[in-house]
């Protein structure tokens, strides 16, 4: 609901941030990475927000410390647990459940936090007369759980975090993905001023996919990402007005693509090898934030990165002044284990200015340049469960971008509103696009199915906010354009004929709107409310014959938008009692899901009919849908 930031689509994973792509969005969860930030496609936030101790996200200035994806920086901080006594928090819905659980394990010194969620609908989708949807089966859980302690000068920390996603429609498909986690932190005070965090972490993302939907064309596929991190970060405070920032980051990836296997005796795919990678990618990084005068702060750093591809693998060169195909493989490079394949220098400048006008006022400028080494492959406007995560190799170069940014940030005290006006522009060189009729689960040969562009996203964002009132929340606007060009020195080389055209997440303007009316301290009304440009679309425009044979002729690359999107939810909710002691508080909340029941359009898609091709628009949810939920907490209102 932030403004420079749009969700995918209702019943999609992913977000596009400042016209990005859903995978340039790093998420980090206690210094665990998450391949896959939601449950349910997109219906469940795969973190539960009992536990979250402090989210933070970069999409302006992106300090030097983090690296590999560019558009964003989601940095999202558990909660320690209680250091005083033991509680619980938790609640209850018609199709899910949550509960958190922390405590001391020795009091003001060390204390742990447990929490578990899980989904239950398939009792509900039993009910639906539809026997497609009553024949389905959707679920998941999650769990996760953190353990701290203290020391004189250092702080240990252990988070794990699992969770697990399983999604059957009736007999046509299964999918199931899951990620996993582990981190160990260990934060140390050299001095009163100077300090390191040290960070070793394990993350995996994995999914299995059948796809029975055609006898003929069934498959079973299964594919894991393993990431292994290591950080040391550290902090020195020169004086008042100085402070340093540097530090060392070590990322090792293993993917292991998997095989795709025919799926049943009537099955006529040919089973497909996908193959291993492995990359490694090494940086050091130093920062300075400095205050020049009392009006001026300056933040400078310089981020050096290295990243190689590494063996054991065959790759396949192909004849020079021909298309990447097949049919022209020239020759095979054999590497072996831990051999560089391909190995590229990255160097990133960032900085950022802030200049302060007044005590309620500031204008903020900063450059970003950033890397991206890992990425998609998914030829669809969303993030699904069996999209493949790619890294970059002898024929794919790493994506990199510069960044511009300008705000203008501005407090109303007097009424309670904060204002907030940025805009951006920035280039990515060497960004993948799948050439047109790629299909990606057909071809193991990703080099083949892909050109390196340029990519141009530019815009203007808006936030105003109210705080402290009766009424509050926030309204903001987002203009954005996000604008590829494919245009290579051969016809194979170009999309579009080498034309410009609507990235597929070119969303020209969002209004999202989030309001609070307090109506007494127990009672309070809210309501949601988005709108955005329909996404582009590709359109058949023309059928023609050759020797009595039809073909059908597509218009440019997205010159067409599927209708706009737009929904209202409204809630209620009623807290329990405010007594000051009593074991228990209790609050539900009464919601509706899309107030108007609009059917908002997830896509368009086109049938030949008789001779005919007829256009369909297909919604995920499309009329309004009531929930309630009860949830609870040891201890009064105010208890944390």
């Amino acid at each position: 609901m932030l403004p420079g930031i749009v969700t995918v689509g209702e019943g999609s994973s992913g977000l596009n941030v400042r016209g990005g792509n859903y995978d340039q969005n790093a998420f980090y969860l206690n210094g665990v990475t998450i391949y896959n930030p939601s449950h349910m496609f997109g219906f469940f936030s795969s973190f539960n927000s009992d536990i979250i101790k402090d989210f933070s996200i970069y999409k302006g200035h992106v300090p030097v410390k983090y690296g590999g994806r560019l558009s964003s920086v989601f940095n999202i901080i558990a909660r320690q647990g209680n250091r005083k006594r033991f509680t619980a928090h938790g609640g209850v819905s018609p199709v899910a459940a949550n509960l958190s659980v922390e405590g001391p394990l020795k009091k003001d010194t060390s204390s742990f936090l447990f929490s578990i969620r899980s989904l239950y609908s398939d009792w509900l989708l039993k009910r639906i007369k539809d026997p497609t949807i009553n024949q389905s089966k959707a679920g998941f859980n999650d769990i996760s759980f953190s353990w701290n302690y203290d020391l004189a000068k250092n702080h240990w920390a252990v988070f794990g975090y699992h969770s697990q996603d399983k999604f059957q429609l009736a007999d046509l498909n299964v999918y199931e993905y899951a990620n996993n986690g582990f981190s160990l932190n260990l934060v140390s005070n050299f001095t009163a001023n100077h300090y390191g965090s040290f960070t070793l972490s394990a993350s995996g993302y994995s999914f299995s996919t059948t796809e029975k939907q055609w006898e003929t064309e069934a498959f079973s596929h299964a594919y894991s990402l393993m990431d292994y991190k290591f950080s040391a970060d550290f902090s020195w405070v020169l004086g008042s007005k100085n402070t340093v920032e540097y530090g060392v980051v070590g990322n090792f990836l293993a993917l292991d693509k998997g095989k795709l296997s025919p799926y049943g005796s009537e099955s006529i795919r040919e089973p497909i090898e996908f193959g291993k990678e492995q990359g490694l990618e090494m940086a050091l990084y130093l920062s300075d934030k400095f205050d020049i005068f009392p009006w001026l702060n300056i933040v400078a750093g310089v981020r050096l990165a290295e990243y190689s591809n590494l063996g054991p693998g065959n790759v396949y060169t192909y004849a020079p002044g021909s298309p990447m195909d097949i049919r022209y493989i020239q020759d095979t490079l054999v590497f072996g284990k831990r051999e560089i394949i391909s190995s590229q220098f990255q160097p990133d400048i960032r900085t950022a200015l802030n200049f302060v006008t007044d005590k309620n006022g500031s204008i903020k400028l900063s450059f970003n340049q950033l890397h991206q080494n890992i990425f998609v492959l998914n030829n669809t406007i969303a993030l699904s469960p069996n999209a493949q995560w790619k890294l970059a190799d002898y024929h794919i170069r790493p994506a990199r971008s510069n960044q511009y940014s300008a705000g203008i940030f501005r407090v109303f005290p007097e009424i309670g509103i904060e204002t907030a006006f940025e805009t951006y522009y920035k280039k990515i060189i060497d960004n993948p696009e799948f050439i047109d009729g790629a299909d990606f689960m057909d071809n193991p040969h990703s080099e083949t199915l892909l050109l390196p562009g340029k990519q141009d996203a530019y815009g203007f964002e808006c936030l105003v906010k109210r705080n402290g009132r009766r009424i509050e929340g926030w309204l903001s606007y987002t203009y954005s354009r996000s604008v590829v060009q494919i245009n290579g020195e051969k016809v194979w080389q170009k999309i579009n004929n080498g034309l410009s055209y609507p990235a597929n997440y070119d969303i020209p303007h969002v209004v999202n709107a989030v309001i609070n009316y307090h109506i007494n301290r127990r009672v309070t009304a809210s309501t949601v409310v988005s709108y955005q440009t329909g996404k582009p679309v590709t359109y058949p425009i023309s059928v023609y014959y050759q020797n009595g044979i039809p073909y059908v002729e597509y218009s440019e690359r997205n010159a067409y938008r599927i209708p706009d999107y737009f929904r209202m939810d409204v809630a209620l909710t009623i807290e329990g009692n405010l007594r000051r002691h009593k074991p228990l508080h209790n609050s539900l909340i009464l919601g509706v899901y899309n107030l108007t029941g609009r059917q908002n359009p997830y896509s368009v898609y086109f049938v030949s009919e008789n001779g005919k091709i007829r256009s369909y628009q297909y919604s995920v949810i499309g009329i309004p849908i009531f929930t309630i939920t009860w949830s609870f907490k040891l201890g009064n209102y105010a208890a944390s």
